[in-house]
């Protein structure tokens, strides 16, 4: 599922791009932290210095911009052979792991178990909890395909979003594709999944 970017890795207009993205998040955007602790422990992982020495509580929420930044910022030293824009897939890829382990999430998905068909229709509910502002409502659904319609979404909808279901369906053992349909607004997107 991890495919490769055209972009050259960590491309000055690439840069700019995500850049721009984290200025036109608004100032009151909130993730929360149990999501920036994981990405830190990844630089634990890695025996890699951290770029924020700040503890994060599990359900405090904390700045989407400064934890956008983070994630940027962290792509060349993570993934230093990808462009931006794959790192940050593949920091998408560990979300939804946090969430499963989570107190939260292990109540939401208790239902569903380990079955893709009953968990699916739980994943909003993880947007709702995660982040402010921000939505996420399934439609379009199929035996074998389904549409995330995310909106208000500002922490990379086309890109790090992406990770977030292509990790679910790896935690699922589901083998398929996520594909971002793009918007007017780039916090705008529709994920197009399909699956074996």
């Amino acid at each position: 599922m991890i495919s490769s970017s055209s972009s050259p890795p960590n491309s000055a207009s690439e840069r700019r791009e995500f850049e721009n993205r984290i200025l036109a998040t608004p100032e009151h955007a909130t993730v929360k932290g149990m999501y920036i602790e994981s990405f830190l422990r990844t630089f634990d992982q890695r025996n890699l210095s951290r770029p924020s020495a700040q503890r994060y509580v599990t359900f405090k929420d904390y700045s989407l911009r400064d934890y956008m930044r983070m994630l940027l910022d962290a792509c060349p030293v993570l993934y230093p052979g990808c462009s931006l824009r794959e790192g940050l897939k593949r920091q998408g890829r560990l979300v939804y792991p946090t969430l499963l382990d989570s107190t939260v999430g292990k109540v939401i998905f208790a239902i569903a178990g380990r079955n893709w068909q009953m968990a699916l229709p739980l994943a909003s509910r993880g947007w709702e909890i995660s982040l402010k502002p921000g939505s996420a409502q399934l439609f379009d659904v199929t035996a074998k395909s389904a549409v995330l319609a995310l909106r208000d979404i500002y922490n990379f909808a086309d890109t790090y979003q992406v990770g977030i279901m292509e990790g679910a369906m790896e935690t699922f053992l589901i083998d398929g594709t996520v594909v971002p349909r793009p918007l007017k607004r780039v916090c705008d997107v529709d994920l197009v999944m399909n699956w074996k």
